[in-house]
């Protein structure tokens, strides 16, 4: 009971004294044993760790959003889950077209786009970043500035790993995601699923997956983040920290306004 005390009280340290396995870390956050055995079965994944490291997100990358194919594609979206989009707006009063707009750049407002990789494997993975062998596996040649890189990705990716296997989500084996480990249309991480995700279709599921519950879900975010109180594009940075991200949602939406109001 003393070991186990201490174990935690060092946890809670922003830098442990002491190191210990993955497994007990996750245990003694939340997840459920039964869930952290499986992970013996999983094998670190070379490309998802490089793809986090390496991968500079480039700037400008949204012009596409204004696209006629591309606002048509959300305009159709808007009016099939019209209800869904006036339920949200009415409930936490965020717009219905900033909503759709994010929803566009996080996922093309397609369930499959992002479905390429394990999501447990991808946080696994990440979570072994701060282990020296694992790290070579993908540079031999260390530096610093990649090793403290490393450490706290790592350091992110056992938290989020604590509450993706902590039974607060469903069948997380099941989940595939990006290389990021987010999930579904709204593209969240497992402690913004927890944090935020909405039931928006009454099913008694959240499930990001589903446009109706990622509609919702976003709404709550942003809600949650200042929506009302805040500038509008000061609380979309805080669902992306990008300022082209956040300028075109604003830019998009507006279109989006305009085209209804016109009737097209």
């Amino acid at each position: 009971m003393i070991t186990y005390r201490i174990a935690v009280l060092l946890l809670l340290l922003p830098f442990p004294l002491f190191s210990i396995s993955l497994e007990h870390y996750l245990i003694l956050k939340g997840a459920k044993p039964e869930y952290v055995r499986r992970l013996k079965s999983l094998r670190f994944n070379e490309i998802v760790a490089k793809l986090n490291l390496f991968q500079n997100e480039f700037k400008g990358k949204y012009d596409f959003a204004y696209r006629k194919e591309n606002i048509k594609k959300m305009l159709l979206f808007s009016r099939r889950y019209r209800e869904s989009l006036i339920k949200a707006e009415k409930i936490f009063g965020v717009s219905w077209s900033v909503i759709v707009a994010i929803l566009f750049l996080e996922s093309r407002l397609d369930p499959n786009f992002s479905k390429k990789y394990h999501v447990v494997t991808v946080f696994y993975t990440l979570s072994l970043l701060d282990q020296r062998g694992y790290l070579q596996k993908l540079r031999k040649n260390l530096n610093n500035e990649l090793v403290k890189r490393a450490t706290k990705r790592s350091r992110w990716a056992k938290k989020e790993l604590a509450v993706l296997l902590s039974g607060k989500i469903p069948d997380p084996w099941e989940l595939y995601g990006s290389w990021a480990g987010a999930i579904g249309l709204c593209q969240f991480i497992p402690s913004s699923y927890v944090k935020y995700g909405v039931d928006g279709d009454g099913d008694g599921v959240v499930d990001l997956y589903n446009p109706g519950d990622a509609i919702m879900s976003v709404a709550n975010y942003l809600s949650k983040n200042g929506w009302g109180k805040l500038r509008p594009i000061k609380v979309i940075l805080k669902y992306n920290r990008s300022m082209p991200y956040a300028e075109t949602v604003i830019g998009v939406s507006r279109i989006l306004e305009g085209s209804i109001e016109a009737g097209l």
